[in-house]
């Protein structure tokens, strides 16, 4: 075999490699490890949550949430959750002054 012809061999196995690890690489950040894994279970657990629940049904069917904020137009608070980074927006769950359920964003 010719020196270029192993050079050509040895630059496509370089090239698959770099792919190898560059698709290992975009698995592990979309599709495995703690993250997505709670992502996932927020998301279902979300779907569990109905209007009226009050904050502690809530805490005790999502857990803590990732951060919590006021409502922007309303009196009440937002808990929001994590959820898959190939989603558009995050789950919240809005809470009324009264701390009982007025929307579920389920974060598709």
């Amino acid at each position: 075999m010719s020196n270029t012809a192993r050079s050509a061999i040895r630059g496509l196995v370089a090239i698959a490699v770099v792919l190898l690890l560059g698709v290992s690489a975009i698995y592990f950040v979309f599709f495995s490890g703690p993250e997505v894994e709670r992502a996932a279970r927020n998301s279902s657990n979300s779907h569990r949550v109905k209007i009226g629940m009050n904050r502690h049904q809530v805490l005790s069917i999502m857990g803590p949430p990732k951060r919590t904020e006021p409502r922007l137009q309303q009196a009440g608070t937002t808990h929001v959750y994590e959820t898959s980074a190939l989603a558009s927006h995050e789950i919240a769950v809005a809470l009324g002054p009264d701390s009982l359920v007025v929307a579920v964003y389920h974060g598709y």
